[in-house]
């Protein structure tokens, strides 16, 4: 399914229905192929060829969902076909369409359950060039992060204490690329407490809080156990300011001495000395020192 974007999609007439049709092709999919490249297919046949789809595998009752649809008018209908074929888009891909799809040798299936019990690696590399759509990229991204997260928490209901791996760690590059993902916050903490660990690359703050709003990036940000920056590749000075805001500031001591002379009727007078001390707040890190900090250093 795809995830929910933000309050305004939430609330558009055409994406909900999008959401609902798609719903019934995904299901009827999976007594299928299990191929999102077949529910392309059946997408591009109207309205008419996805209803026949759904009710060969669900029967008449999944098929009313598009009999409801095709009451609308003829523009709102093609307006409704013609985003949810925009969004699996990206599924006309052939080698997508393999890699997405049930396969007749049981070898070509991924065993996810197999991550914790021998220690292993499981590499998911998307060529830059398929990525080029936002939206396509986004819907191929939030689905291989459902799916992944679906399959860990199974097997790691299933495998309980008996389980020889206790943790498994998932590196997630150029985060924001995933788009807004509902409830990550809930999504991490319940993921951590069955020993599967994220790692989250963010490139800027700036891009994380123009997909989340400021409150709903902080809403997972600060439930991150561990962050490591470095500073040197920081750009912008908003989150330079974050960074100096959120290491905090040291107490320091200042001293300061001075001598003074003044000139009086038979020469210079002896000299006057002060000495003053206070105590005074700098940032541990100030916005300055990031600039001049070195490549590759992290904090």
């Amino acid at each position: 399914m795809r995830a929910e974007q933000n309050a305004r999609e939430e609330n558009n007439f055409y994406w909900k229905n999008e959401r609902l049709l798609l719903r019934m092709l995904i299901w009827a999919t999976a007594r299928s192929s299990g191929s999102l490249h077949e529910v392309y297919r059946v997408a591009e046949g109207g309205l008419e060829r996805m209803r026949e789809f759904v009710e060969e595998h669900l029967g008449a009752e999944g098929a009313a969902v598009f009999e409801r649809v095709k009451s609308y008018g003829e523009q709102t209908r093609e307006g409704i076909v013609g985003g949810l074929l925009m969004r699996l888009s990206i599924f006309r891909n052939r080698y997508l369409a393999r890699a997405t799809a049930y396969g007749e040798d049981p070898q070509e299936e991924v065993n996810i359950r197999r991550l914790f019990e021998e220690p292993g690696l499981l590499y998911i590399g998307i060529p830059q060039s398929k990525l080029r759509n936002a939206t396509e990229a986004r819907a191929l991204l939030q689905l291989i992060k459902r799916s992944l997260d679906n399959e860990l928490l199974k097997a790691a209901e299933e495998l309980g204490n008996r389980r020889k791996v206790k943790l498994v760690s998932v590196y997630f590059d150029e985060f924001i690329n995933f788009g807004r993902l509902p409830n990550i916050d809930r999504d991490l903490a319940t993921m951590r407490s069955y020993g599967v660990s994220y790692t989250l690359v963010i490139q800027n703050l700036s891009q994380a809080v123009a997909e989340y709003t400021l409150e709903g990036f902080h809403a997972f940000f600060d439930t991150l156990g561990t962050q490591i920056w470095f500073p040197a590749s920081i750009r912008g000075e908003r989150d330079r300011r974050y960074l100096a805001r959120s290491l905090g500031e040291t107490t320091v001591e200042l001293e300061a001495r001075s001598e003074s002379r003044e000139a009086g009727l038979e020469g210079w007078i002896d000299p006057r000395y002060s000495h003053t001390r206070r105590v005074s707040s700098l940032p541990l890190l100030s916005e300055s020192e990031m600039r001049e900090w070195p490549e590759k250093a992290a904090i």
